[in-house]
C-alpha cells in the first residue's frame, strides 16, 4: 500500500502511541519512502518530529 500523504489529518490531535505518551498536534508530514516523518506540536507548544510506519499513517487516516 502507497501512503497518501494528502489524507493525514494535519492540524488535528491524534495519537502517536510508542511515539508520545500524550495527543499530539500534527503540523505537517514529509514522505520518506514507506515511511513519514511527521512534525508534531506537543502539549506545552514545543515542536519535536518522528517517523512513523506505513501501519502507523494508515491508522491516522482512519481515525478522520
Amino acid at each position: 500500500m502507497a501512503i497518501d500523504s494528502s489524507q493525514i489529518p494535519i492540524g488535528r490531535r491524534v495519537l502517536l502511541p510508542g511515539h508520545f505518551d500524550q495527543p499530539v498536534t500534527l503540523e505537517g508530514v514529509r514522505l520518506l519512502g514507506r515511511s513519514l516523518e511527521c512534525r508534531v506540536r506537543l502539549a506545552d507548544g514545543s515542536l519535536d518530529e518522528t517517523i512513523i510506519s506505513e501501519e502507523e499513517a494508515s491508522s491516522l487516516i482512519g481515525e478522520q
